[in-house]
């Protein structure tokens, strides 16, 4: 499958049969289960706050008319967890967005229910749940000062001390530029460096010993360890993706994972 994303709603499993009440040009036809699932918690998360909640998920077909207007269907997957509202979607191809679909969903639900795309939640929330990411690729950051990205301040940050920046104010005094990935990003970083700790290893977002309420997390990609599987996610201003060749069980650990970080802490049960 080549998509996964993820958004929220409160109390979908009331709306099923409502879903043929409205109609236009797209429509989505929903396999609906009779009976729910039971989610139950993973040994990795522990305390995890949805213990027991109904998972509704079953098969899709979403029927659109394309640019030259044909008739199309994009096949796919979905994925209802009852008490965290979270609503996954899986495609078979990346021919169709993602939130076109979700917006004819909501179309078809009317005044009833409305799956949000990109769900807000708690920075302190977020930052807990990107805590636990064992690789990081990129990871921007906004903050007192101003937007940067964490991996390069994290490459810098393995090569100088602060003696070395008590009185540089620029890349070219700093002289990294040949050894790092993206040096037009240092700058960025620089105002940082004085606030962070640079006597031990950085290698998480927790060892910036900073405040994370004060700082917002903008997009991300990062990897997270699972039982010897490496499972990419990207986030991109409250749009959850996971890789596409992630097996069930991986991703059910990220979205407990989620759940437990981010989505308890911002809205509850």
């Amino acid at each position: 499958m080549s998509t996964n994303r993820l958004g929220r709603v409160e109390n979908l499993d009331q709306f099923w049969h409502q879903t043929h009440l409205k109609s236009s040009e797209s429509r989505v036809d929903l396999k609906i289960p009779e009976e729910p699932e039971t989610v139950e918690s993973l040994d990795e998360i522990s305390e995890y706050p949805y213990d027991g909640q109904d998972r509704y998920s079953g098969t899709l077909e979403f029927h659109f008319t394309d640019w030259q207007g044909n008739s199309r269907t994009e096949d796919g997957e979905y994925e209802y967890r009852s008490e965290s509202g979270l609503f996954l979607l899986q495609l078979d191809s990346g021919r169709v967005d993602p939130e076109d679909i979700l917006e004819t969903l909501n179309q078809q639900f009317g005044n009833s229910g409305k799956i949000k795309d990109s769900i807000s939640v708690k920075r302190e929330a977020l930052w807990s749940f990107f805590e636990e990411a064992d690789q990081y690729d990129t990871l921007t950051l906004t903050g007192p000062e101003g937007r940067f990205d964490f991996t390069t301040l994290k490459q810098v940050a393995h090569r100088v001390s602060h003696d070395d920046i008590a009185n540089y104010n620029s890349i070219e005094d700093l002289e990294l530029s040949a050894e790092i990935q993206e040096p037009e990003k240092v700058q960025d970083v620089l105002p940082l460096l004085n606030k962070v700790d640079l006597h031990g290893d950085i290698e998480s977002i927790n060892d910036l010993g900073v405040d994370p309420a004060k700082y917002f997390i903008e997009r991300s990609e990062v990897h997270f360890e699972f039982r010897d599987e490496l499972v990419s996610v990207t986030y991109d201003r409250g749009n959850l993706r996971i890789n596409d060749d992630a097996t069930q069980l991986s991703r059910e650990y990220v979205t407990q994972l989620f759940e437990q970080k981010v989505v308890y802490p911002s809205y509850g049960r």
